[in-house]
């Protein structure tokens, strides 16, 4: 990026997906950091897509919820998380949590010609437990 924000993109498009948290967009007990930092990543996907859209850039954010990557299954399989587990699983309305290729599958879409129209979204990949009560 130079510094007057424009952006030379000599390929004439491209595609950014960065990976963030539902914790952009729900508060946790004890990860305000972690929670803080997920807001501005999509507070930065915001102004890369004003940024860079001029420039055919599309600019997008994924927002999973727990997803079970092997540090997800060595943190959530652990017996000595069964009840939180249960409990954060009851929050979530498909009652399970993601899986490493539903979060895949969502990046090869935003990262194919059948997403050229689409531009700053920070997209859900929770189950449905952001509208859950």
């Amino acid at each position: 990026m130079h510094s007057n924000g424009a952006h030379r993109n000599q390929r004439g498009h491209g595609k950014v997906i960065n990976i963030s948290s539902i914790g952009a967009f729900i508060g946790s007990p004890g990860l305000g950091v972690y929670a803080a930092s997920k807001a501005a990543l999509s507070q930065l996907t915001r102004t890369m897509s004003v940024e860079w859209g001029p420039s055919n850039i599309q600019v997008n954010a994924l927002c999973p919820t727990v997803t079970l990557t092997q540090i997800g299954h060595d943190t959530w399989d652990d017996p000595a998380m069964a009840e939180a587990r249960k409990n954060k699983e009851k929050r979530i309305p498909l009652q399970r949590f993601g899986e490493p290729r539903e979060v895949a599958n969502v990046a090869l879409f935003l990262a194919s010609a059948a997403s050229y129209f689409i531009q700053d979204v920070s997209l859900s990949l929770d189950g449905g437990m952001i509208i859950a009560p």
